[in-house]
């Protein structure tokens, strides 16, 4: 099995992006970089699917604006010639409702399961529990009471499970991160204790992979790796230059193998 993996994507206006004045989500590169992801993904041919990690958009706190930045973006999206699962992130549902969503994307419901050559693939929501849409800062989520029963019953096989989420269930180190220094309120999830523990029951989860907190990080919890992706437009290094991540992730005959390509690369290998 092997897959592609992009997120963090904000694309929105060019006066959005900014903390404290730095410009830190190059938010106009936003559309070029996902046309160049696109056009890559297009010509590897071994590609079975990609997942896009949430925060497709950057909000603006304006619905109408709001969407129409995220059908531009998810239409180029579209133009992947391979299966798109796309998450849901903070930015992403702070003006746009959850009905809203379900009806771009198509989607029965913002949490799923698919399957692919004998391995399970989950893809979480977060749903949000700071009232974002007056503090753009209070961007605490977790997963739902309704969706880890769901959790529970999904994990009940013996098939190799990977999750997907946009937010982090690991107790992530956040010294330094430039949004979320020393902030966990708002970086993790708020159950992600509770989280893990539904995860380890069964000891079938491989990985767990999420995006939101704008950098590389692996932190691994009884055996397990939580693996966080960088943005694809983060100015990394306060350079106007995007770090713009992706990845590509094969997992067969027991080797789990994902390299995190652009400007801010890494590389994640181990046996499951």
């Amino acid at each position: 099995m092997k897959f592609a993996l992009v997120g963090d994507l904000h694309y929105g206006p060019p006066y959005s992006g900014k903390k404290n004045g730095i410009q830190r989500k190059l938010v106009q590169q936003a559309l070029p970089l996902v046309q160049q992801f696109v056009k890559h993904i297009n010509n590897l041919p071994d590609i079975d699917f990609v997942v896009e990690l949430g925060d497709t958009i950057e909000d603006v706190n304006d619905e109408a604006i709001d969407i129409q930045y995220y059908k531009e973006i998810y239409s180029v999206l579209l133009e992947l010639r391979k299966p798109l699962h796309v998450l849901i992130g903070n930015h992403d549902q702070r003006t746009l409702s959850h009905d809203t969503l379900r009806k771009i994307l198509g989607y029965d419901q913002l949490y799923y399961s698919f399957k692919l050559d004998g391995f399970k693939l989950i893809a979480l929501h977060a749903t949000m529990l700071g009232d974002h849409t007056k503090d753009i800062a209070d961007i605490k989520a977790g997963i739902d009471e309704k969706q880890l029963i769901w959790l529970e019953r999904e994990l009940a096989t013996q098939q190799p499970v990977i999750i997907f989420s946009h937010y982090s269930s690991a107790e992530m180190n956040l010294k330094d991160n430039f949004w979320f220094d020393n902030d966990p309120v708002n970086a993790l999830l708020a159950n992600r204790k509770e989280l893990r523990a539904i995860i380890e029951k069964n000891n079938n989860v491989i990985a767990f992979i999420n995006g939101h907190v704008h950098w590389n990080n692996i932190t691994i919890h009884n055996k397990i790796p939580y693996i966080t992706q960088q943005s694809l437009v983060e100015n990394f290094c306060n350079t106007d230059t995007p770090a713009a991540t992706f990845s590509i992730v094969t997992v067969a005959d027991g080797v789990f193998d994902m390299t995190m390509f652009g400007n801010d690369r890494t590389h994640v290998k181990f046996g499951y």
